[in-house]
């Protein structure tokens, strides 16, 4: 029992630790106006608005309805949107070491690789559309790496579909590598049935 939960806590603390990390986000200084028109987008959705009806806003919408949904319970100051981008940081990061390991198991090598990459984006991080759609490719990646059952192939469909509305150009580089795999599979009679299900999966969030 006890090396059951030593087990337990050997796999859960470099999650822990990618958490206690995340609190930089909440002390990252105020300097950049982007920040403050993607607190304005959420906001205004929080408050029942409407995106290119009531306000104008230059992305597709998804990546202000995560912060939105927060300030729905939380409130609208602005450290609802920041505690938003802590959830992102961990997702990304978590995202990073999940996938590092699952390409060499080795959880300390894997936890070195996830700080680097923190590292490396935590003195440009805010929450947006960009760092959403970096955690969207990880988790493609990540289910791209297992790729073993229908309900994986389902979720990277639908994570293709939904890049669309983070970003319309970003996401529809996404979507077309999506749709040319399914393609290509189909084409050459592997799955058909499952890469029909991922390709209609990813029409579905953006129309």
């Amino acid at each position: 029992m006890i090396k059951s939960f030593e087990n337990i806590l050997k796999k859960k603390l470099p999650y822990v630790l990618i958490s206690f990390l995340g609190l930089i986000v909440f002390f990252i200084p105020l300097e950049s106006g982007d920040e403050f028109w993607n607190y304005s987008f959420a906001r205004n959705i929080s408050m029942g608005l409407l995106p290119y009806r009531d306000f104008n806003i230059v992305q597709t919408p998804l990546s202000a309805c995560f912060p939105a949904l927060l300030m729905k319970f939380f409130g609208t100051k602005f450290i609802v949107f920041r505690l938003a981008g802590y959830v992102l940081f961990i997702g990304i990061i978590s995202c990073l070491y999940y996938a590092c390991e699952m390409i060499n198991a080795n959880s300390k090598v894997s936890l070195l690789f996830a700080m680097a990459g923190a590292a490396a984006i935590i003195w440009v991080y805010l929450y947006n559309y960009n760092h959403l759609m970096i955690f969207i490719l990880l988790l493609i990646y990540v289910l791209t790496l297992k790729e073993k059952s229908i309900f994986d192939h389902v979720l990277i469909g639908f994570l293709s579909g939904i890049a669309i509305i983070v970003k319309q150009n970003t996401g529809l580089a996404v979507m077309t590598v999506n749709l040319l795999i399914c393609f290509l599979r189909f084409m050459q009679k592997r799955d058909r049935k499952i890469f029909m299900y991922r390709f209609l999966i990813s029409l579905l969030p953006g129309s």
